[in-house]
Formats: structure tokens, sequence, C-alpha cells
């Protein structure tokens, strides 16, 4: 039995033919960091991209509360809610989603005070508020989970149960990724694809149990010995 080990690897410095050592290593150390400084400013945008997230929460949020406002305490609008609370969910996880229902319960209970909603009695409006703060955070909570069982499904579909590394189909997909990058920054790649010979062997004379510890053993050496912005996966 053989098993493979595929690896992609970003070099900063490889032999090319007999030239001088200086000369072989600048252009690809100068090509390598080109690819770090595209990578790091991919990294970057992260930052930026959260942040609009919040601005389009915080928007949307406001303007459920302008339109319940306008709309009287007559009109029920406060389903519209749900929506900025489900975003925040979806993009930004449970904690900055029930930080947003709070948001929205505060701003309804004054869209309706300002309304004119009156009850005839004061605990009526706590009563009212803590009703639609829990069902708020009921929405946060279930969307969160949701999305945070569909990234878990996601991840564990992409990654070899056995070594942890990458699996076939998930290799092929940020291979793509990652040659293309190369490409476009013109950044030489290296791959190599690693055999496990006399698998078999071991597997028939010691055991699978023994086996499968070597195979864990040859993914852990291959990922420390990697860098970040190289693919080992398990074919």
């Amino acid at each position: 039995m053989r098993v493979g080990i595929f690896i992609i690897m970003l070099p900063d410095a490889i032999q090319i033919g007999e030239q001088p050592r200086r000369e072989r290593e600048l252009p690809l150390r100068v090509s390598f960091e080109r690819l770090e400084e595209a990578v790091h400013n991919l990294h970057l945008q992260a930052p930026v991209s959260r942040f609009l997230t919040y601005a389009r929460i915080l928007f949307l949020t406001l303007l459920v509360a302008v339109i319940d406002f306008a709309t009287g305490s007559e009109i029920r609008v406060y389903p519209l809610y749900f929506f900025p609370i489900a975003l925040a969910a979806y993009s930004l996880g449970r904690t900055v989603a029930l930080l947003s229902a709070s948001v929205c319960t505060v701003l309804w209970v004054a869209s309706n005070f300002l309304g004119g909603l009156e009850y005839s009695s004061g605990w009526i409006w706590v009563w009212n508020a803590a009703a639609q703060a829990s069902a708020f955070g009921l929405v946060a909570v279930l969307v969160s989970r949701i999305q945070t069982a569909r990234t878990h499904e996601r991840e564990t579909a992409s990654v070899d149960g056995l070594t942890g590394l990458l699996n076939t189909r998930a290799f092929h997909e940020r291979a793509a990724m990652v040659i293309g990058l190369c490409h476009r920054q013109s950044v030489p790649i290296v791959m190599a694809y690693v055999d496990l010979d006399h698998f078999k062997t071991v597997n028939d004379t010691q055991g699978h149990q023994r086996g499968d510890e070597i195979l864990r053993l040859v993914a852990r050496v291959m990922t420390e010995q990697s860098r970040s912005t190289d693919l080992v996966a398990r074919m």
C-alpha cells in the first residue's frame, strides 16, 4: 500500500542549475517577499471588511428603528429587527449578535414610547421589553449556532480525519488559489509528492493501529516543517 502526501511549497531560495548562489537566491527571495506582501495585504483587508459589516448592521438597525417610529405604535414592524440581528449572527458571531439584540430592544422600546404607546402600568413596559429581548436573543443564538455548525461542517469536510491534513478536495481548491496568486506575483512554487513505501507491510505485521500512528507522525512532521503559506495534504 502506498500512501501519498502532496505538498506545495513557496520557496524563498532553491537551487537553479549552476548559477552563483547570490544570483539564484536574490530573484527568488524578492519574489517570495512580494508574495508575503500580497498575503499580508489580504490580512489587512479583513479588519476593513469587518468594520464595514459593523457599519451595515448599525445602519440597518437604525433604519428599522426609524421605520418603527414613523409607522407609529399601531402598526407592528418589530419583525424587521430580526434582519440586523441575523446579519450580525451570520457575519460576526453570537456575542455581537446578542449585543445587536440588546440594541434592538432599546430602540424598540424607545420608538414605541416616543410614538405614543401607553400601558396601564409601568411594569408592562418592563415585561414587554423582556419578552422582546428574549425573542431577539433567541434569534441571535439560533442563527449563530447554525452558522457555527455550517463552518464546522465545512472545515470537517476539508480535513482528513486521521492525520488532520487537508484532504484531496480541499487541496485542489486551495492549490488553485495559491497557484493563481503565484502566477500573478511571478513567484515560483515547489510541488512534492511523498510516498510511504512498504506501508502495507507495517499494517500486516504490526497492525493498523501502528500504521495509523505512523501516518499521524508523518503528518505532524510535515506540518511542523512547513510554513503557513505551504499546503500539505493527504491524497
